[in-house]
């Protein structure tokens, strides 16, 4: 089965191909917001540098959010738009599982999304499972609920290059019990979205699937 994966949540975006070998290819939008006149062509450059035709795909996973309302929007209708034409499921990913399952650790992980401004989608897991619902924090709130963590947690996602110099300053403070996690994990991954989607046992969410917005307020804002 070969599985094509959309990022298109976050400024710097991309598309994967993941089949049951592992990668078979990626590709990065490396222009902030330019999902929507770049995605389909590179979605197709991808395939024929693969060897492979759109005929091939058998699944579509697409990242439905946290993110930009933009950004998603676009990557969910095309997303839709290619499964539809093709006739094969489509498979949603939390952005923030993708971050948790890249992160190769014992501890504790706190994944942080640049949202807007000083605001952050921020979710806390314990191995792969989920603490609480994706909440939206300003940088000083994160940092001070961190501050209180009884055992080790390690940081990524893209909002820690934002918040760097304060989370380094946490990480002394608690003696290195919060730590930033590697600075490939401050960037988000088709590759990620890829592979989930296509380990996923979800039914097709073609017609069910929808962002996730966190909160109602930001469908407003890109």
């Amino acid at each position: 089965m070969t599985t094509l994966g959309l990022e298109t949540a976050e400024a710097i975006g991309g598309a994967a191909v993941w089949d049951d070998g592992g990668l078979v290819g990626e590709a990065a939008l490396d222009l902030p917001l330019q999902h929507a006149e770049r995605l389909l062509p590179m979605v197709e450059k991808l395939l024929a540098d693969c060897g492979l035709s759109k005929g091939a795909l058998r699944r579509i996973a697409v990242n439905r959010g946290p993110g930009s309302y933009t950004g998603l929007r676009i990557g969910l209708a095309t997303a839709k738009g290619l499964c539809q034409a093709l006739r094969i499921p489509l498979v949603g990913i939390d952005g923030t599982d993708a971050y948790r399952a890249r992160a190769e650790t014992s501890d504790r992980v706190c994944v942080v999304i640049h949202a807007r401004r000083d605001r952050y989608y921020v979710q806390r897991f314990s191995e792969a499972r989920p603490l609480a619902a994706v909440k939206l924090r300003t940088g000083d709130e994160l940092v001070r609920r961190l501050s209180t963590a009884r055992s080790a947690e390690t940081i990524i996602g893209s909002g820690v290059s934002r918040l760097s110099e304060s989370l380094e300053e946490l990480a002394i403070r608690t003696q290195g019990r919060v730590r930033l996690g590697p600075r490939a994990l401050w960037q988000p991954s088709a590759a990620a979205i890829a592979r989930l989607g296509h380990e996923s046992t979800e039914g097709d969410g073609l017609y069910a699937l929808e962002p996730h917005y966190v909160e109602p307020v930001l469908a407003t804002a890109a």
